[in-house]
């Protein structure tokens, strides 16, 4: 809260927290608290997953699993290796 306290021009606030029971209840505890001092409080958990680690995991995964599947493509025909 010293943080806040002293960054005066703090509007808005941003809560990333788990998507399970304990998160949101956290998460609505601490904008009830945020609110009193007439912050502009969101609540935003991740979009899948439990927690932010299981999103960003999930996203790092299939990022490598298209990143193979290029790898995989054969060169377009009139592309072949020169030869020396």
């Amino acid at each position: 809260m010293l943080y806040l306290v002293k960054k005066p021009y703090t509007k808005r606030i941003y809560i990333h927290l788990d998507n399970d029971e304990l998160g949101i209840i956290a998460a609505n505890m601490i904008a009830s608290a945020l609110s009193i001092w007439s912050f502009d409080v969101s609540i935003m958990p991740p979009p899948k997953g439990k927690g932010f680690h299981d999103f960003y995991m999930e996203s790092i995964r299939r990022n490598k699993l298209e990143n193979v599947a290029l790898l995989d493509v054969p060169p377009a025909i009139g592309q072949h290796a020169q030869h020396a």
